[in-house]
């Protein structure tokens, strides 16, 4: 019997989180915006190349770059507020995303991050078309986001750079089991 037991626990713990990262509760968009960081900003909508609306905020830098900022797996646009604001003072153009799923964007989320390189691909598609950012593009995601970012890297020779905080060591492979 405790052997079951084990193994009944094994096989729930391994197959829940596989469950619970699939279909997370939507995450809800903040009381606060890039005002409240000192920053001029305009609210957007992002059409990804599948259909999904991606809600974001734009904020015009003036050095001649822009960064696509990214957060967390259950986190929104508000929670990179203060990365946001570092990059703004410094004259970066900052393009803040919901992800898929989260805040105010349609779509479902995933918070293992897969398909956010299409969210991602939305948002340096914007970011091309402003002035002065082309070829001086680059992606900051904080956890899932920072996994987002290595990914769309390795996708879209349009990002330069990529800041990846608490990324972790997800590879393409990982990505076969969403077929089962």
């Amino acid at each position: 019997m405790p052997a079951f037991l084990m193994v009944a626990f094994l096989a729930l713990w391994t197959v829940g989180q596989g469950v619970a990262a699939s279909f997370p509760a939507r995450s809800a968009l903040g009381t606060r915006t890039p005002s409240d960081v000192g920053l001029r900003y305009e609210s957007l909508t992002l059409h990804t190349s599948d259909g999904v609306d991606l809600a974001s905020w734009w904020v015009p830098g003036d050095n001649q770059a822009a960064v696509v900022l990214l957060p967390g797996s259950g986190s929104t646009r508000t929670d990179v507020l203060a990365q946001a604001g570092v990059l703004g003072s410094h004259g970066y153009g900052v393009l803040l995303l919901d992800p898929r799923g989260h805040g105010n964007s349609g779509g479902r989320a995933m918070d293992f991050g897969w398909y956010g390189e299409r969210d991602v691909a939305t948002g340096v598609d914007f970011l091309a078309g402003r002035p002065g950012a082309t070829g001086r593009i680059a992606v900051v995601g904080l956890s899932m986001g920072g996994e987002v970012a290595i990914g769309a890297a390795g996708d879209d020779p349009r990002v330069r750079a990529v800041v990846a905080e608490g990324a972790t060591a997800r590879v393409a492979a990982d990505k076969a089991y969403l077929a089962a």
